[in-house]
């Protein structure tokens, strides 16, 4: 039979399981059954199979082609697998659709001769499968074999990752061919992380002093993984699936240990579902906020999980962004602000508290004014939160996402305080690699729209009766004091794989105070090294089997240093 025919679509029927099936196809029929009384017995001639599908309505024709073992179809069209043995159909003819959707076996069984991608797109063409697939995790077809025009999907397991099955493990069409976690070095996929200590002045004698541990962690939302799923075309696809990186992130969060957790890129499915019973089981309470709006590929948001054993809830305060419909107070992001009182033997100051904030900035370089607008709210929230209490007597942890560099102006307003931004253009804020090309769009004089009712000097909220006139243009300053980061950034290091490695994670926190009357204070002690953009080609990018996220998490210990006051309590 000539290979060169009209769009046809193979599928292997190895072991005697199909792979694949028309959107009215039955197990019967793929597994070749009822079939051999046409056309003779000749082996090497293609034997039409009649089926139901056929009274149904114009779909593809069936043909088996004994000579390659192997079902043809003629088109695309759509199909949904529920079970290695149970197939359903979709209610409409789909010959000309390009999706194709892989589901996981039911009841938890996983049938490890399949590779379950979310979805695949196939294109396929006159005269020979030039297929350009696009797995659910991004892997590109250029892994594909294409050297016989009738590739078996069956094996495609053991034939689409041709270097990693030489690298982890013998290349044979198995049914554990692709399931080889055995047979990986853990050391290929490991990036090397080393306790950094902090050099600064010790404690002064103080009633108490509890050591710390705060991470913050962006753990990739699985929607927003398959919807860029090109960027991790290099990752190996089991890696990307969320069962297998729930499993690695349950292990981080148990090494981690640590006291509080702030987490962005948490879909609210996974939290109610997995991360908040985890946590809870664990000791830990948890203040979840998700995006607004009501976009589908969007459902992700951030959390803020502390131990009930070490702190006490005061207040919290779940922030959003988007202000209006007029840019640049119209985006989705969110952040929780939670205000915590230790637990601790000795006597707390009154007004001493520690203040824990999460946010996840807009990811678009090229509105940088849209992230000052948002830092802008957040600080003011978190000023008007801690209005009743005396600001020198409050320690602060920021953390989250960011999406700035730390050479950026936006890292430059947290940590100074202030930000003259006359002639900055919108794209140079964040410090992202967004190229010369474009429109040069300034900052306005004005950033914040009036209705929004927050001052940008002091980036407090004001009434109506305000004095706008007032407001002094092209600069922006905040109260919170002068934040300090978790990692000196002297050097080229990375927290995430965004432009081929950069650091946009960060934790800031108030400096230490060795004012007697100063309440909390927090000392920072060591803190576990970012790595080296270089490091990020020799572990084949992230996530992979080691590390669950694209980002890495940030871990710093400090030590809660109480001191007391005329008004302990």
């Amino acid at each position: 039979m000539s290979k060169k025919f009209l769009g046809y679509f193979t599928m292997s029927r190895n072991h005697g399981k199909s792979h694949c099936a028309h959107n009215v196809a039955t197990p019967a029929l793929l597994n070749g059954q009822g079939n051999s009384h046409r056309n003779g017995n000749d082996p090497h001639i293609p034997r039409f199979m009649p089926s139901a599908s056929q009274e149904s309505g114009p779909y593809p024709r069936k043909f088996v082609d004994n000579s390659t073992e192997r079902t043809k179809f003629r088109g695309s069209y759509s199909l949904r697998r529920h079970h290695t043995e149970d197939w359903r159909t979709r209610s409409e003819s789909a010959s000309s659709s390009r999706f194709h959707e892989w589901r996981e076996p039911r009841n938890g069984h996983r049938n490890s001769s399949h590779l379950s991608h979310p979805i695949i797109s196939d294109h396929i063409y006159r005269g020979d499968i030039r297929s350009t697939v696009r797995y659910g995790n991004g892997m590109p077809r250029k892994y594909y074999n294409f050297s016989n025009p009738f590739c078996d999907m069956q094996t495609r397991s053991s034939t689409s990752f041709p270097t990693q099955r030489r690298r982890h493990g013998s290349a044979s069409g198995s049914s554990d061919a692709h399931h080889n976690d055995a047979r990986i070095d853990p050391s290929r996929f490991q990036l090397r992380r080393e306790w950094e200590n902090i050099e600064t002045p010790s404690p002064a004698a103080a009633s108490d002093v509890k050591p710390l541990r705060v991470v913050s962690y962006n753990i990739l939302s699985q929607k927003l993984l398959h919807l860029n799923s090109y960027l991790y075309h290099k990752c190996n696809p089991d890696s990307l699936r969320w069962s297998n990186r729930w499993e690695k992130l349950q292990q981080e969060f148990h090494e981690f240990n640590t006291d509080i957790l702030c987490l962005q890129e948490v879909e609210e499915y996974h939290f109610h579902r997995d991360i908040r019973p985890f946590l809870e089981k664990r000791g830990y309470e948890c203040h979840y906020k998700r995006r607004t709006g009501r976009n589908i590929n969007k459902p992700d948001g951030v959390l803020v999980a502390f131990r009930i054993k070490r702190f006490k809830l005061l207040k919290c305060r779940k922030v959003e962004y988007n202000r209006g419909s007029v840019p640049p107070v119209n985006q989705d992001n969110v952040a929780v602000i939670t205000l915590l009182k230790p637990m601790a033997e000795a006597p707390v100051p009154k007004d001493g508290c520690l203040c824990v904030v999460n946010t996840h900035l807009l990811y678009n370089p090229k509105r940088g004014d849209i992230k000052l607008a948002q830092l802008s709210t957040l600080f003011a929230e978190v000023r008007d939160l801690l209005s009743d209490y005396s600001m020198d007597k409050v320690s602060i942890l920021l953390c989250g996402d960011f999406n700035c560099i730390p050479e950026s102006p936006l890292y430059k307003f947290v940590t100074n305080r202030e930000l003259c931004y006359r002639d900055l253009e919108c794209r140079h804020v964040s410090g992202q690699n967004v190229g010369q090309k474009g429109r040069r769009n300034l900052l306005p004089s004005q950033l914040l729209p009036e209705s929004v009712g927050i001052s940008e000097n002091g980036c407090v909220k004001v009434g109506r009766d305000h004095r706008w006139e007032e407001e002094k243009e092209f600069e922006l300053s905040h109260s919170l004091g002068a934040l300090r980061s978790s990692h000196r950034h002297d050097k080229r290091e990375a927290s995430s794989t965004q432009d081929k490695g950069v650091t946009v994670d960060y934790i800031f926190h108030t400096p230490y105070r060795e004012s007697a009357g100063c309440g909390i204070a927090l000392h920072p002690k060591r803190r576990l090294s970012l790595i080296k953009p270089e490091s990020l080609l020799r572990v084949q990018g992230l996530p992979n089997f080691v590390h669950p996220s694209d980002h890495l998490p940030i871990l710093v210990d400090f030590d809660l240093v109480l001191m007391p006051t005329n008004g302990s309590l």
